[in-house]
């Protein structure tokens, strides 16, 4: 299923002299059009980040890898589900979309919508909840395929369940995204990803 993210990248400036590879577009702070090349530059990154960078310890982003997702929402809704993923991979990020992007150099606040036009999860889950009247409730093991074909098949009530829980894996994808910008802006100067 496609899913629009939102995630605000909050620049963590160091002075350490890791240097991004040369296959990285960067953009110039003065651009008129900052805001498109960002855009552009994110979207290379994250493609070029997907095996991961060495040279700054940044590990594969395609599949990305988590110890645990909790997924808790919905309370007195007709979907109320809490979820627990733990071993997680989950494959697609490489292939996003960046829709637009937005930088605040005063705050270092980099904003970018995201849309993920394939998301495959597999993880070992624990569930408890209700969908409608049904209670819900399981264990085992779980892969988790959003897509357009997904999309011809699915429902009316499925598209009410994705509606219910969109927020909690937004907020747990900008989270990942989070963490990799924080990894790059932890290792290389502001002045080498924005040049002057």
């Amino acid at each position: 299923m496609k899913s629009a993210l939102l995630f605000a990248l909050v620049a963590v400036l160091t002075s350490e002299a890791a240097k991004l590879p040369s296959t990285i577009k960067l953009c110039r702070k003065k651009d008129p059009n900052m805001n498109e090349c960002l855009r552009a530059s994110i979207k290379n990154a994250i493609r070029e980040m997907k095996s991961g960078l060495p040279e700054i310890q940044l590990i594969p982003v395609d599949p990305l890898f988590m110890t645990k997702v909790t997924i808790q929402d919905g309370a007195g809704r007709p979907v109320n589900i809490n979820l627990e993923l733990n071993n997680v991979k989950n494959s697609g990020f490489s292939e996003s979309d960046i829709e637009a992007a937005r930088i605040d150099f005063d705050k270092h606040i980099i904003e970018a919508d995201v849309f993920l036009k394939f998301s495959k999860l597999e993880a070992d889950y624990v569930m408890n909840g209700k969908f409608l009247v049904l209670p819900i409730k399981g264990n085992g093991k779980c892969i988790m395929e959003f897509s357009d074909s997904t999309n011809l098949v699915l429902n009316e009530n499925w598209k009410q369940f994705w509606a219910e829980l969109k927020p909690s894996f937004e907020e747990t994808y900008a989270e990942a995204f989070l963490q990799l910008s924080k990894t790059v802006f932890g290792k290389v100067a502001e002045n080498d990803i924005f040049l002057d």
